[in-house]
């Protein structure tokens, strides 16, 4: 027997088996998607599908071994979106859900030709390939598995591309059926390319709308004289010297600022390998923090920079309760500090005004609950029940604090984004294991 023998019997052997891992791919796939609008769909590969793919390219490879070899979807997932924005999500998602090994953006250019019969752009999906996480023992199976992420007009289309044109199911398709297809298909581009412009359009404020009016009041006679005279006595009133000595202090508040955005830098950024050097950036920024705490500029610390303060402060007391090194009293002690600085932060906001802190503590403070449940539950404080209601809390907490902060400030989201969806994921992996 050749190898495509040999893997297509091993594989009818181990059908079971992948089947158990079509399961578990969706489980995680629907937990770590459950506050998304999305249709999902999987299956394992069928072994007389297997066999005649394998058999049916076989000139394109060296040898038979070659050609199993690059088998990427014994078990796929197709994930079905509603709007285009929802694909990046998507990913972002499943890269942190699985092993991520490589993607694919079609169409490809290979794959994207246009004649007589095919004048639309071919398919639009993104591929990405994984593995499970949880697989550590060798012995357990862990092959590679093909999720796909497309929106519901080309899932319309690629459904009947694949059945009637790729499968074959209806016998070989006449020109007319290949040219309605075709037709199906640039259908499905044109209803994306207006869910992308409706979804950019929803997404920005509307910030003209009184523009006609705004411009009217400018260049009127009686408003252009006012702002005149105005400008002409305070130019009058200006000195020189007087002038500086006013931006004297704001130098010292610039130089400040920039002090705490190096902290900032440092308790933002990724941990790196070294742990024992990164946990000792992050409590001398905590250092610095408290130390700006105790020094108030000359005017006296603005409620502001007091509230960035105590935001970056709770972080700082998160890293170092993720120090391995801690027995759990004191990775505890850290976590009561954080969320003391989030106690007087919430405070704070209402006096500060600024846009989108409310959210951004909001998230921080479901990440700190969400790591102290899990370590109440080590220290037997917390049954296995209650952990799983309390973290499904807090999944639920972060994401409907993302959702506000898209709202209300779409930069601070895109920056929050990230890092929120990497907790969120990493809480639902908890949440799975009790």
């Amino acid at each position: 027997m050749g190898a495509i023998s040999n893997f297509v019997a091993a594989f009818e052997r181990d059908f079971h088996k992948y089947s158990a891992v079509e399961k578990r791919v969706e489980e995680l796939c629907r937990c770590g998607l459950q506050d998304t609008i999305f249709l999902w769909h999987s299956r394992v590969k069928a072994p007389a599908s297997l066999k005649k793919k394998l058999k049916d390219r076989s000139n394109r490879y060296e040898d038979e071994a070659a050609n199993v070899a690059d088998i990427w979807d014994l078990v796929g997932g197709m994930i079905i979106v509603a709007h285009c924005e929802d694909i990046p999500v998507m990913e972002r998602i499943v890269k942190a859900t699985f092993n991520f090994i490589r993607q694919t953006q079609h169409p490809m250019a290979s794959h994207n030709k246009v004649d007589a019969t095919t004048r639309f752009r071919g398919y639009n999906g993104l591929h990405l390939y994984v593995t499970l996480q949880d697989r550590s023992n060798e012995q357990c199976l862990n092959p590679f598995i093909e999720i796909q992420v497309i929106t519901g007009f080309m899932w319309q289309y690629a459904k009947l591309e694949h059945d009637v044109v790729y499968k074959r199911q209806r016998g070989e398709p006449t020109e007319d059926l290949l040219r309605s297809i075709d037709l199906l298909r640039g259908s499905a581009n044109i209803g994306e390319l207006a869910l992308e412009m409706i979804d950019k359009l929803l997404s920005q404020p509307d910030l003209y709308s009184d523009l006609p009016t705004r411009v009217q009041s400018v260049i009127s006679e009686g408003a252009f004289s006012e702002l005149g005279a105005q400008s002409q006595s305070v130019l009058q009133l200006t000195k020189p010297q007087r002038d500086k000595d006013r931006a004297e202090p704001s130098v010292g508040q610039r130089f400040e600022d920039s002090e705490l955005e190096e902290c900032v830098f440092v308790l933002l950024r990724k941990q790196t390998r070294n742990k024992e050097t990164y946990l000792e950036g992050v409590a001398k920024a905590r250092q610095a923090l408290l130390q700006e705490m105790t020094t108030p500029s000359r005017d006296g610390l603005p409620s502001i920079r007091h509230l960035r303060i105590l935001h970056y402060l709770a972080v700082a007391e998160r890293k170092l309760s993720l120090n391995q090194g801690l027995d759990a009293v004191k990775k505890m002690k850290h976590l009561d500090q954080a969320e003391a600085y989030m106690d007087e932060a919430v405070g704070l906001d209402m006096l500060s005004g600024l846009v989108g802190a409310r959210e951004q503590i909001t998230l921080e403070q479901h990440i700190v609950r969400g790591l102290r449940v899990k370590l109440e539950f080590r220290m037997h404080v917390r049954n296995a029940e209650n952990t799983r209601m309390l973290l499904r809390d807090a999944v639920s907490g972060m994401n409907q604090a993302l959702k506000d902060l898209k709202k209300v400030d779409i930069v601070k989201f895109e920056k929050n984004e990230e890092f929120a969806v990497e907790w969120i994921c990493y809480f639902r992996r908890l949440h799975l294991k009790f």
